[in-house]
């Protein structure tokens, strides 16, 4: 469970304040701090500098958010090996209307595990298209 609480109380401040100095919603911090939603990537680090702490702080290590190009190093009997991320996890904000569609039961309906398989459907489909867009840019060169 995420620490926001406790290191807020900590340096002495209310979820108000913190979400303030933050330039957050205060109902969108509360969300955090109840671990309801995770936060985006800019939410997160302006409420880091705010706390005056580390992501390593507030989440254990499987639910820290990975940032493109974070490396991984591993001490190997005195080699370092450099790792990319296995898993790249992201926080989306989505309107309202996509909770009806994005529930369990209609992803698994329409042969989804779970909205992690969903979302990898989609970008296999994304660079397909984008691979045809640019096969058929490079025959049909803009301005020619």
């Amino acid at each position: 469970m995420p620490k926001y609480k406790e290191l807020r109380e900590t340096k002495g401040l209310q979820a108000k304040q913190v979400a303030q100095e933050a330039g957050i919603d205060p109902t969108m911090f509360s969300r955090y701090e109840n671990y309801r939603v995770l936060p985006i990537p800019d939410d997160f680090r302006k409420v880091l500098q705010v706390l005056g702490c580390a992501a390593s702080d507030i989440y254990s290590p499987d639910e820290v958010i990975l940032i493109p190009g974070t490396v991984e190093v591993k001490m190997t009997g005195g080699a370092r090996v450099h790792a990319e991320p296995s898993e790249y996890k992201m926080t989306v904000r989505l309107n309202n209307d996509c909770r009806e569609v994005l529930t369990k039961e209609v992803l698994q309906k329409c042969g989804y595990k779970n909205i992690g398989a969903w979302i990898t459907s989609c970008i296999q489909k994304l660079r397909e298209r984008y691979a045809e867009l640019s096969k058929n840019e490079k025959k049909n060169p803009a301005g020619q």
